[in-house]
């Protein structure tokens, strides 16, 4: 599972067409219960946790008991956990569980991608030797983080 999340209207959707290959992707709303993975990417994750917090059901344990659904699937959530504190009860709970979830998905992703102004921020890449999160041996057998590498299998840099 690929895991892209990052501010409102940051270029997310584009990196997953562009980047994963999702031809189309499923917009949640508040409103539904269940979620398709047939497609391949889904995107909305706060909108579908927000529909959870108001009918009193668990957004994680949706995704933890439908694992096998997703495992292969594009998630794409909005992360909307800086700022100020929202002052009604429900948008707290609202907030608490979507990072909640984002921190489940992205534990349990392959790879994770943070979009800031359309530019994606590899995370988490479990394909290759990105793995090691950016530490690399260096000559003298010690290891030290590197700013940027070139993945040797996939051609990603980051």
């Amino acid at each position: 599972m690929i895991f892209v999340f990052g501010g409102a209207y940051q270029g997310m959707e584009d990196y997953a067409r562009e980047s994963c290959g999702a031809a189309e992707i499923v917009q949640l709303t508040e409103n539904d219960a269940q979620i398709d993975f047939s497609t391949g990417a889904v995107a909305g994750l706060e909108r579908f946790v927000l529909g959870c917090v108001r009918r009193g059901e668990n957004a994680r344990e949706y995704f933890e008991a439908h694992r096998d659904e997703w495992k292969d699937a594009v998630l794409i959530g909005t992360d909307f956990s800086c700022g100020l504190v929202p002052m009604e009860a429900e948008n707290r709970l609202w907030r608490e569980e979507n990072g909640r979830l984002n921190n489940y998905l992205a534990g349990e992703a392959v790879r994770v991608v943070r979009m800031f102004c359309g530019i994606a921020q590899v995370i988490k890449c479990g394909w290759c030797c990105c793995a090691t999160a950016g530490r690399r041996p260096t000559k003298r057998g010690s290891t030290a983080v590197r700013r940027t590498w070139r993945c040797r299998r996939r051609g990603v840099r980051n």
